[in-house]
Parts: C-alpha cells; structure tokens; sequence
C-alpha cells in the first residue's frame, strides 16, 4: 500500500484521525504500548522515557491525540523524532475532532500492530 492510501485509510477509519509521525516495522512489534493523550503537555515526555526505559526488544508504541490545545503533541513529535528508532514500530496520530478517552483507547488499538497491547492515560 503507498504512503499516501495508507494516509487516506487513516482518515476514513473508523475514528476519523491524521498521522503525524510514523517509523519502524509493524510486524516487529510483538507487543505495543498505546498512550492517550490529551492535554498532557507537561506529563508526555517522562511517560515516553519510561516505556523507552522498558528492555523488551519488540516493543510498538502508539500515541494517538484526542485534540489538544496545548503542545503536547508537538513534544511528543519531537520526542519520537529523538527516539523512534529504538522502537519496533512507532506511531502518533491525532483525532480530527475530540471523541473522549474510550474512543481514543479504541482507536489507539485499531492503530496498534500487535497482539498484545498495554495502555498508559
């Protein structure tokens, strides 16, 4: 699939939502840690040093923003920028509008490679 239908795949998903970073292999990542985030801006960096902290080889991180107005979207594009490539498979993608903790932990999951996953909000 080209970069620019997986986008569009992304868009018309069951939870309408954008890419705004995305590395590494999805079939690597044997497990996955989905992080919500909303208006976290100062929480966002010290909970991506602790996943990145974690020693398990095949992990998947996947951060998906449930619009917020503060920066910490714009930390966490900058911390993957860092930091991405010491995961399997990496992901932060944005809700086009806001639809609350459950649909951003279900839209975390449709977005998640593995098959087992943990959650962190």
């Amino acid at each position: 699939m080209s970069q620019a239908r997986q986008e569009l795949s992304t868009e018309i998903g069951r939870f309408p939502k954008k890419t705004l970073f995305e590395s590494g292999d999805k079939v690597k990542a044997e497990v996955s840690v989905c992080i919500t985030l909303h208006q976290y801006e100062n929480y966002i960096v010290d909970t991506l040093e602790s996943v990145y902290d974690q020693d398990f080889q095949d992990l998947g991180l996947v951060i998906i923003d449930d619009c917020s107005k503060d920066q910490g979207p714009a930390r966490a594009q900058r911390w993957l920028e860092r930091f991405a490539d010491q995961f399997a498979y990496a992901k932060l993608a944005s809700h086009v509008q806001n639809q609350g903790l459950a649909a951003s932990r279900n839209a975390a999951f449709d977005l998640s490679p593995s098959e087992f996953i943990f959650t962190l909000d």
